[in-house]
């Protein structure tokens, strides 16, 4: 996958403007424009870091659509967190929130 497509998912993604990214990214408007448009230029290696700091994502994700190993390590710290909390609560309680973990998961793949 493109940076320009990996980039427009990602901003549909995480349901943001580009004006808003422009102003996060520190980056003019017209100039996202035309990194997602399809006939448009891609960023310096300056503005693509910006963008992805602007997006919370890495460079490597947005030029292969990817996630790094490292990445997805950092984020399941927060997750091995709360399944080691979830292995405190007693099984009678822990069946409803598994439940609603499952549903839920059933719902994003939608």
């Amino acid at each position: 996958m493109a940076f320009r497509e990996t980039l427009r998912e990602e901003i549909v993604f995480q349901g943001i403007s580009l004006k808003e990214l422009a102003d996060k990214a520190d980056i003019p408007k017209r100039t996202i424009e035309s990194y997602v448009d399809a006939r448009g230029r891609m960023p310096t290696a300056e503005n693509a870091v910006k963008i992805a700091k602007a997006l919370n994502v890495t460079v490597e994700y947005l030029v292969t659509g990817k996630e790094s190993n490292s990445n997805m390590q950092n984020n399941m710290i927060p997750l091995q967190n709360t399944i080691r909390e979830m292995l405190s609560i007693p099984s009678e309680q822990l069946k409803p929130i598994t439940e609603i973990i499952h549903n839920m998961a059933i719902l994003c793949k939608k």
